[in-house]
């Protein structure tokens, strides 16, 4: 019964997220109306919460407060939603439901000054904003620019809402080192929407130490998000001897919900560390930081 639950989730989770949004364009991403963001919102809580006692996703938004409308009483279903807006509704949607730990007692005073447009976010929406930017949910692809007012894309919709149940998606940026060793090399063995295998190689003199487990990441907006999805080592060992390699496999995980990753770009990375032997103290250690690409269509 447990396994056929979990097999529930994930298909109905996966029918949120790979929900029909848009023609995609040629070498665009496809952007989110507000009245398909509501339906993805709607769906994705009643995978986890059960029937709503309504089939109307708007009716379910407005009840709980999710939309409030506009001036003239509408809601603009067929209106493009914008970065903002979905920072408003997640942020309404948390303090609504079981996410409302989400939402501390004050709110971050800081956490835009880094960014070069913070100016242009509106003060209606400003707490909700920077709440959204320190919970990790603010997906615009960039450490210096924000976009409060850019279109959401379908991969920044889809990534929110795994993200928001998993405690944020942190964007990525020390990407420099990865695969700068000669010697240390991570392959992907083979993937689907549902897990991925991969294998990390020493071909060094050196041993590979694996002390943190390896992270998946979505490329939205041009940037890489860390999703966190636990690590299932095949070989039951985090410590790779010279000249060999050994394979982990990975199944993808959202706050106890085994998940079904939608049409993407995605990263699989692991830091480890180099050492002359397999026990060596951290100071005599070196970092080395890997990644392999794949994607999902």
């Amino acid at each position: 019964m447990k396994k056929r639950t979990s097999r529930l989730l994930a298909l109905a989770v996966c029918a949120c997220l790979l929900l029909s949004l848009s023609v995609r364009a040629a070498g665009t991403e496809p952007t989110v109306t507000r009245g398909q963001f509501i339906q993805m919102l709607y769906d994705a809580h009643r995978t986890r919460n059960g029937n709503q006692g309504t089939t109307d996703p708007a009716a379910w938004a407005a009840a709980l407060g999710v939309v409030q409308g506009y001036a003239d009483g509408s809601l603009r279903l067929d209106a493009a939603v914008t970065r903002t807006q979905m920072a408003v509704m997640l942020y309404r949607y948390a303090s609504m439901t079981k996410l409302k730990t989400l939402i501390p007692a004050v709110l971050p005073q800081g956490g835009l000054e880094g960014y070069a447009d913070a100016a242009a976010v509106p003060a209606w929406a400003d707490a909700q904003v920077r709440w959204a930017v320190s919970e990790g949910l603010w997906l615009s692809g960039s450490a210096s620019k924000l976009g409060p007012g850019d279109k959401v894309t379908r991969a920044e919709c889809e990534t929110a809402l795994l993200a928001i149940y998993s405690g944020g998606a942190q964007l990525e940026t020390d990407w420099a080192g990865y695969n700068a060793a000669p010697d240390a090399k991570l392959t992907i063995d083979s993937f689907s929407a549902a897990g991925v295998t991969f294998s990390v190689h020493d071909s060094g003199t050196e041993w590979l130490n694996l002390e943190e487990d390896s992270r998946l990441c979505r490329k939205v907006n041009g940037g890489w998000y860390v999703l966190g999805f636990y690590t299932e080592a095949a070989t039951g060992d985090t410590i790779v001897g010279p000249g060999t390699a050994k394979s982990w496999g990975q199944v993808y995980w959202n706050n106890g919900y085994q998940v079904s990753l939608p049409a993407g770009e995605y990263r699989v990375a692991q830091k480890t560390e180099k050492a002359l032997t397999p026990y060596s103290d951290k100071l005599y250690r070196t970092e080395c930081r890997l990644s392999a690409d794949f994607t999902i269509s």
